[in-house]
């Protein structure tokens, strides 16, 4: 009896603990559902209060398993180096076209900061 071809469907799945912190509060950043090997880039993105854009990105290769963990794994590239589970927070910086200078500490306003996963250029998954 023949058998029909099936290609395993695995749902990618991002997550940030905790969801809302304290800016000194470790942060922990997992994606999970991927081949072994995929090559997946995680972008962070957020607004000062004056709205000036500041972002930081890392590209990861998939563990055997399927997933990343930036709290243990090291990035390939990016605006950071080494295990850091707060690099993609940490190396926030304004984009190309802003001087840059220090980020705005005076305002008490909440900051949100988008997280994306993307693969073979194509957004994966996101926080917000």
């Amino acid at each position: 009896m023949p058998t029909a071809n099936r290609t395993e469907q695995r749902a990618i799945g991002l997550t940030a603990t905790p969801a809302d912190g304290l800016v000194d509060e470790p942060l922990r950043i997992r994606l999970g559902g991927m081949a072994a090997g995929a090559r997946v880039t995680l972008q962070a993105c957020m607004r000062e209060t004056d709205g000036t854009p500041w972002t930081s990105q890392a590209e990861y290769l998939a563990k055997i398993d399927g997933t990343i963990d930036v709290s243990i794994d090291a990035p390939r590239s990016g605006t950071y180096a080494g295990v850091d589970g707060d690099g993609l927070i940490a190396s926030l910086a304004p984009g190309d076209a802003v001087a840059p200078g220090p980020f705005d500490s005076n305002s008490i306003e909440p900051l949100t900061i988008d997280i994306a996963a993307t693969m073979d250029g194509s957004t994966c998954d996101m926080l917000s």
